[in-house]
């Protein structure tokens, strides 16, 4: 727990160097700082933003089939220092997307939402490996809902399943990285923390997500295994995807796992297409599988976008 409590006080610290460097590069004397490994920052920095709709219109057609309209956003963000010998990541994603398929009012459905922020500090040991303390943090947007039938009168039915800080997420972690130049970089940390929010008085009284019943908060400690995968193969086609693995000392063998990932195509300035996946497993939430059960389950999300990108700020 005092590494933990250290962990987070070293990103306290940096959040606030980054407040009073985000906007701007502070160029350092480095004849008054000739010996301090401050010299030489470098930030690196950028944002962009997707906008997609899609529209399916049906009416008296024979081959059957629903009218649909669907719209999505995904922002992303990230900042970037790197000194000799130490380093300072930070990157947000956040994507929400709705649907509304057939006639019925209120229809309109959540398909996609997630907000994932995720800083990184390291202090260099060599060209490759670094200690380095994580912060990673996971929650949602708005409520989701299960719609299990429709009312006499052809409504959706739904029951609410989740909502911001329910769940929410926080994992500090501190061990070490191994990185690659900045496509690949793996860590494993034999200290990490993962705490489980439910702020949702409703779903707290159901003990959802793992957290007992009446309850908002579960802490839990144990290791963890991340891998971050980033490349550019073109100027046209660019790919993410990171891993997280987590085992509770207490119960070694049960791992939890979040796996996402992230293909984009650009087929001009303006126009591209994307496609996300996650995959997620814990075994302390419990899922309505589709032949009726409850229980652990397997959790896959596919989403495949065209639409509007802009990239609106990148400086290095």
């Amino acid at each position: 727990m005092r590494r933990t409590v250290i962990t987070l006080g070293l990103s306290l610290l940096g959040l606030s160097a980054f407040g009073q460097s985000a906007d701007s590069t502070t160029v350092v004397d480095s004849a008054v700082v000739a010996d301090s490994v401050f010299v030489d920052t470098t930030w690196e920095r950028g944002a962009d933003i997707a906008l997609t709709l899609s529209q399916v219109g049906v009416s008296n057609w024979a081959g059957g089939g629903a009218s649909s309209l669907s719209t999505a956003a995904n922002f992303h963000v990230f900042a970037n220092m790197t000194k000799p010998n130490l380093t300072w990541e930070n990157d947000l994603q956040v994507g929400y997307g709705i649907i509304r398929e057939g006639g019925r009012e209120n229809a309109f459905r959540k398909n996609n939402d997630l907000v994932i922020f995720t800083s990184r500090y390291g202090q260099k040991l060599n060209k490759r490996w670094k200690i380095s303390g994580v912060i990673d943090f996971r929650t949602q947007v708005a409520n989701g809902y299960r719609y299990d039938f429709v009312d006499s009168l052809d409504r959706d039915v739904a029951t609410k399943i989740s909502s911001f800080m329910a769940p929410g997420y926080l994992i500090p972690s501190l061990g070490v990285t191994y990185s690659r130049k900045k496509i690949l970089k793996v860590t494993y940390a034999p200290v990490t923390g993962k705490f489980t929010f439910v702020m949702d008085e409703f779903l707290a009284s159901q003990g959802a997500f793992g957290v007992e019943e009446g309850e908002m908060f579960r802490r839990q400690f144990g290791s963890s295994l991340t891998a971050n995968f980033q490349k550019k193969f073109t100027d046209d086609i660019e790919f993410r995807t990171n891993i997280l693995f987590f085992a509770d000392y207490r119960t070694i063998t049960e791992v939890d796992v979040n796996w996402e990932a992230y293909l984009m195509f650009r087929v001009n300035k303006w126009l591209t297409s994307n496609i996300t996946s996650q995959l997620i497993y814990d075994k302390d939430i419990d899922i309505t599988r589709d032949d009726g059960t409850v229980g652990p389950a397997v959790q896959l999300r596919n989403v495949i976008n065209v639409g509007i990108a802009i990239d609106f700020w990148t400086k290095e």
